[in-house]
Parts: structure tokens; C-alpha cells; sequence
């Protein structure tokens, strides 16, 4: 066996049933086994399984928030049934919407927090279609277990976000930001002010008061090249003295070959040989 805890929190959007425009919609709520109760929408067999919100006159977007607890016998085929109604003093209610959530879901998900939407009924004796949505939240466990804490959405929040007790309490942890602040007291930057009292740049100022390049200039005074010119006014290379090449000219005035002629005229080898060659036989 297990059991599911109900909080019907709200409805909105709903069909118009009276002539004004509104509605007066309640719920009913039931545990149903969908291979036991063939018409589980044409009343409700087994009425003390049925529990049933206040109704609330003239809206189309009720609150109920109103919790209710079921034991499921057959989780596996249970169904919730949920079915919201227009209130009618003299004559039968008229079905609005119906929801229908199987059992076994809830358990394999421990808790639910989701809007569903209306249908029609499995036989709409009113044949009027339907519209809109309800807000459940729905906690499943099995017996033995451990049963969930009580729900504690206020009406209007859809889904219970942020949960209860976040954030967690003591956080953040005491001292935090430190007590002295931040930045810290004397300000930031410091209070002799960023950069520092003496300046930057130097109080000089940059570059230095002589000036970058220095007051005499770049190049200096005398010139770059010298004031002779470049290159100098003697030309370049300087003339030598004895002049080059020499004043006779060159070849040398004698001529070159010498004048006799090369070889000499009286041949060569020189008639007689070469004095000691070829050696005596």
C-alpha cells in the first residue's frame, strides 16, 4: 500500500458557466482504479473516497490551497482524479475539467510540483469544452517510508521556488564581507591619492627640464658634417705630395720595356748560353 499527499493549490484560466461571465468552481478529488471504475467521470462510485475543496463564487482563477491525503491500494493501476466543477444552488454542478494522474508516476518521483491541464470528461453531459489548468502538488511514498515534509507553497507561487530555507541560514558566514569593509576604510585608491604623493613622472617632469635632445641640439652646435663640408674642401683622398702616381708618368719615362727591346737583341738565350749550362759533357 502507499500514499500520496494532495495540495490543490489553484486553478486558472477556467470556462465561463454562468451568464455573468464567471464561474463558481470547487474541486473534487478521489483515488480511482482505471480497471475497477469503468465511468470514473459519471458521479463517483464510492463516495466516501471523495474530498472536496471550498467553493470560490464568481472567478475563473481560484485559490483553494487546501491539502489532501489518500491511501493507494494498487499504485501500479491507481489513478488521481481531479475535477474541477462549477457550483449551481439549484440544479446539478457542471463539470468543468477533469485531470487525471496515475499513482505509480507520483511514487517513482517522491513529489511533483507541475500545473496540468483540463479535459472533457469520459461523458461530457454538458458538452461544453474545457479550459485551463490546476496547480497540484503532489507527494507519493510507500508505507514504511519515511513520509515528506508538510508542503508550504503560498497561493500565488507557482512551484514552491525557491524552496523553504534557502539560502541555508548562517550564509553568508558571520564577518562577511569583513567588518572594516570593503574597500577598506581609508578608501582606495589610499587616500595620499594613486600614484604616489611624489608624482610620477618625477616632478622634474619627463624628459628632464634641459629637454630631450639637450638645449645645445642634436647634432650638436658645430654641425653634422663639419662645417668644411664632407667631403673635406682638399677632396678626397688628400693629394700627396709627391703626387701619384709620380710625376714622370707611369711606366717611368725610360718606357717599359726598356728600350733595347725584350728580349735583348742579341736573343735569348744569349748566344753564348748561359755561363755553367747546360754542364760540360
Amino acid at each position: 500500500m502507499s500514499r500520496i499527499t494532495v495540495r490543490i493549490v489553484e486553478a486558472r484560466g477556467l470556462a465561463a458557466a454562468d451568464a455573468g461571465g464567471k464561474s463558481d468552481p470547487f474541486a473534487e478529488l478521489r483515488i480511482m482504479n482505471k480497471t475497477t471504475d469503468l465511468l470514473p467521470t459519471i458521479g463517483h462510485l464510492g463516495k466516501s473516497n471523495v474530498c472536496k475543496t471550498k467553493v470560490i463564487r464568481n472567478t475563473l482563477s481560484p485559490i483553494w490551497n487546501e491539502e489532501f491525503t489518500f491511501d493507494c491500494r494498487s499504485p501500479a493501476t491507481d489513478m488521481l482524479e481531479v475535477k474541477i466543477l462549477d457550483w449551481d444552488r439549484f440544479s446539478t454542478n457542471d463539470t468543468l475539467g477533469v485531470a487525471m494522474i496515475p499513482v505509480g508516476q507520483c511514487l517513482a518521483m517522491g513529489r511533483v510540483d507541475q500545473w496540468y491541464n483540463l479535459t472533457e470528461p469520459l461523458v461530457n453531459l454538458s458538452g461544453r469544452k474545457a479550459r485551463g489548468a490546476v496547480h497540484l502538488i503532489i507527494s507519493a511514498y510507500g508505507m514504511g517510508m519515511t513520509p515528506p515534509q508538510p508542503v508550504t507553497t503560498a497561493p500565488g507561487v507557482y512551484g514552491g521556488y525557491p524552496p523553504a530555507g534557502y539560502p541555508p541560514a548562517g550564509y553568508p558566514p558571520a564577518g562577511y564581507p569583513p567588518a572594516a569593509g570593503y574597500p577598506p576604510a581609508g578608501g582606495y585608491p589610499p587616500a595620499g591619492g594613486y600614484p604616489p604623493a611624489a608624482g610620477y613622472p618625477p616632478a622634474g617632469g619627463y624628459p628632464p627640464a634641459g629637454g630631450y635632445p639637450p638645449a645645445a641640439g642634436y647634432p650638436p652646435a658645430a654641425g653634422y658634417p663639419p662645417a668644411g663640408g664632407y667631403p673635406p674642401a682638399g677632396g678626397y683622398p688628400p693629394p700627396a705630395a709627391a703626387g701619384y702616381p709620380p710625376a714622370g708618368g707611369y711606366p717611368p719615362a725610360g718606357g717599359y720595356p726598356p728600350a733595347a727591346g725584350y728580349p735583348p737583341a742579341g736573343g735569348y738565350p744569349p748566344a753564348g748560353g748561359y755561363a755553367g749550362y747546360p754542364p760540360p759533357m
